[in-house]
């Protein structure tokens, strides 16, 4: 085991669960670049298309935000002067994101398709900062059976896309960038969009098998008016024509 991840679980070990959120949250920010802050440069393709636009600030929503800074798609548009809405399923990153975003609101909730109940179970891994929490009980025992790293079962309140656009746009106005990456249900929510409400200008999602996304997604998006802008790793970004 590499030496960062027995210290990791030293610290998980020994403090209790606000302080070694504290000290992931703030390892986000050391281990940071300074040009491009998502994974495989998403941010910089974001920022060049809205660069073109007028006005070229707005309101952002990100679904499944992470951190405010690291591996964060939207860091950039926050940093230029954009205003938004994050969501997790972890209330420390959200409270992370209204502490270093100074036009930010949080939402702890699971975005989940289809309605149905109030409130659905989350599986939070023992790390500084996870980035593999899940609302799959299946996938949670998976990743805990390949890594011996433990997790909690916990609920939070579920709400849905359209709820979340709304919330966005009463706020802050019209949502230009949406924002998605919540392991595995990122299509099955985007199908549920309401195109005609919330006429969003740059949409990004994530699917790790097909290129560009499901057939059914491809398909939705070219009927509301988007076409394929890029893709960088399994993040895909569709544009409103």
């Amino acid at each position: 085991m590499a030496i960062r991840h027995k210290i990791e679980n030293l610290l998980v070990t020994v403090l209790p669960t606000f302080a070694y959120r504290l000290v992931g949250g703030l390892y986000g920010y050391l281990i940071s670049p300074t040009k491009s802050y998502s994974q495989y440069g998403e941010d910089l393709m974001i920022r060049s298309y809205f660069a073109d636009k007028e006005p070229n600030h707005g309101t952002y929503v990100d679904i499944g935000g992470f951190h405010p800074r690291w591996l964060s798609n939207t860091h950039l548009l926050a940093r230029a002067g954009w205003s938004g809405v994050a969501v997790d399923i972890d209330a420390h990153k959200v409270r992370l994101f209204e502490l270093m975003r100074s036009k930010c609101t949080g939402i702890t909730a699971a975005v989940f398709p289809g309605g149905g109940s109030k409130e659905q179970s989350v599986y939070r891994f023992r790390r500084l900062w996870s980035e593999i929490d899940t609302l799959s009980l299946p996938d949670a025992q998976k990743y805990l059976q390949n890594t011996g790293i433990k997790f909690d079962a916990d609920v939070v309140n579920v709400t849905d896309i359209n709820s979340v656009l709304k919330q966005a746009m009463d706020i802050y106005g019209r949502v230009r960038f949406l924002n998605i990456d919540i392991e595995g249900l990122d299509e099955a929510i985007l199908l549920e969009m309401d195109f005609n409400r919330f006429p969003v200008d740059l949409i990004c999602f994530e699917n790790n098998q097909y290129f560009g996304g499901s057939a059914r997604v491809k398909d939705q998006l070219m009927a509301q008016g988007y076409s394929h802008l890029f893709s960088a790793g399994g993040t895909h970004g569709y544009a409103k024509n």
